[in-house]
């Protein structure tokens, strides 16, 4: 996962409380601040397509 860590699925967590909420229409905007990566590193062993290890990946990024 890529994005805004304070979000619901990338969008601004009020707006889409808002939608919720009200059951009226609104604008779903993107949220902007506390952007990261969340990901998974496997090796996998070619022969029997089983992971030879696993790791985690998490950076805050500074930039959007």
């Amino acid at each position: 996962m890529t994005g805004p860590y304070d979000s619901v699925i990338g969008r601004r967590i009020e707006d889409v409380l808002q939608r919720f909420l009200s059951a009226v229409p609104v604008r779903f905007e993107v949220a902007k601040e506390n952007i990261q990566l969340h990901a998974a590193v496997l090796d996998i062993e070619e022969e029997t397509g089983k992971a030879r290890s696993i790791s985690r990946v998490q950076r805050k990024l500074t930039e959007y």
